[in-house]
């Protein structure tokens, strides 16, 4: 009797200490799901938030001296959110936005200030006309960091005669015009969009549309002191402070090497401006008159953004490959655009698509055109390839979309004048 009676105090005790052992196990696993709940509400507040500030940013694309409180509501996660757009950008140049995201009970709220850069723009905007000589390639990237493919707009707000002007080019050369081509939009607000002597290519052209993009603003691009005026720039051609440089409006203000304005900075000309060496920089350019640019070959990896340009009246846009004498402008006698051309083309997924899943053999650069199209020709160009091109429906291999493959296809006669750039 004595050793049923330690037996089940035994049992009793095992018994105490399982149930001890699931209650704990059961609050911890409460405690854990409650934790990730919180945690989702959290991420999903934040989110919201967020959402807020981009509802800023399209709000002051649409309207540069909007203020006030905007409130909305994300469906499909079941959040919202509601934000207040302080608008400074007339006085200090920042509109300073408060979004605060709310999922369930929890709320997350988040400050920014934004200030508009040359990503917030269109390629190129004028009040003037856009001469072009040669070929001329308006295309946008995200930043230098991401270097996404974006659109890019040419706006005029030219009404008088053609807003669009392709400049004559020498007698020996007439098989074809000069080109201006846009990734994105070509557009005007008045005027005739077809210039018979220019060759236009654009995403889509909407002629007579004025645009409602954030613009420019000369005043608020002149704030700050800029002393005397002088005659010439710092050596180097390098500005890292407000600037004033006389110009005289019956000639030009020419600059043969690159002109770097710093971020921070104001280059004013009061009169007109040749830049024959490119204009780099994250700073500010205003100037009066008119303006010419030959851009410069290289892509400076140190800019990050890019620079404000203000022109009070008309823009030459001049290839980099053009070149100038005493009289003006020189006209290449051969047509070597067939490269810029094909690239100009290329469909913005294309920069997400072709590096998602790409088999490890790819070559980089100028190679990979003639490896893809040696592995399309072959009967059996490998499991890999295969995944990559068409994809499994996966995230991890997407595939390439039907617009990229016909970009690709499109670069067969072109395998050796893109080595032969790449390599000049």
């Amino acid at each position: 009797m004595k050793r049923r009676g330690v037996a089940l105090i035994s049992i009793l005790i095992v018994a105490a200490a399982l149930l001890a052992i699931v209650s704990a196990g059961l609050k911890l696993g409460s405690d854990g799901v409650l934790f990730a709940s919180q945690a989702h509400k959290r991420y999903v507040a934040l989110g919201a938030a967020e959402a807020g500030v981009y509802e800023a940013v399209v709000r002051l694309q649409a309207d540069r001296t909007f203020s006030g409180s905007v409130s909305g509501t994300l469906a499909q996660a079941g959040s919202t959110y509601s934000l207040t757009i302080d608008n400074q950008l007339a006085s200090s140049g920042v509109a300073v936005v408060t979004s605060t995201g709310t999922f369930g009970h929890v709320s997350r709220t988040v400050r920014v200030e934004l200030e508009p850069d040359s990503k917030g723009f269109e390629s190129l905007s004028l009040n003037g006309q856009v001469y072009v000589y040669e070929r001329v390639y308006a295309n946008a990237i995200s930043s230098v960091t991401e270097r996404l493919v974006r659109p890019g707009h040419i706006h005029s707000e030219f009404t008088t005669d053609d807003p669009y002007v392709g400049e004559p080019y020498s007698a020996s050369r007439t098989t074809y015009p000069p080109r201006l081509h846009a990734t994105g939009d070509i557009a005007t607000a008045g005027g005739d969009l077809k210039n018979s002597d220019l060759d236009m290519v654009a995403f889509s052209e909407n002629t007579n549309e004025s645009h409602s993009r954030y613009s420019l603003n000369r005043g608020e691009m002149m704030m700050g002191g800029f002393g005397s005026p002088v005659s010439s720039l710092p050596s180097g051609n390098v500005v890292s402070a407000n600037t004033q440089l006389l110009g005289d409006v019956d000639g030009n203000v020419r600059f043969e090497d690159p002109v770097r304005v710093n971020k921070g900075a104001t280059l004013y000309i009061t009169g007109n401006a040749e830049f024959m060496g490119g204009l780099v920089g994250e700073g500010k350019v205003v100037v009066d008159e008119n303006v010419a640019i030959r851009p410069s070959s290289h892509f400076d990896d140190a800019v990050e953004g890019g620079i404000k340009l203000y022109v009070g009246d008309s823009a030459i846009i001049v290839h980099p490959d053009v070149g100038t004498d005493s009289e003006g402008f020189t006209i290449p006698e051969t047509d070597d655009s067939k490269v810029g051309d094909y690239f100009a083309r290329m469909p913005m997924e294309a920069a997400l698509e072709l590096p998602t899943g790409i088999p490890l053999a790819a070559p980089q650069g100028a190679d990979f055109f003639r490896w893809y199209h040696e592995k399309l020709a072959e009967s059996d160009p490998g499991q890999e390839f295969t995944l990559w091109r068409e994809g499994d429906g996966s995230e991890l291999y997407p595939g390439l979309s039907f617009v990229t493959k016909k970009w690709l296809g499109e670069s067969s006669g072109l395998v050796s004048d893109i080595e032969g750039w790449a390599n000049n």
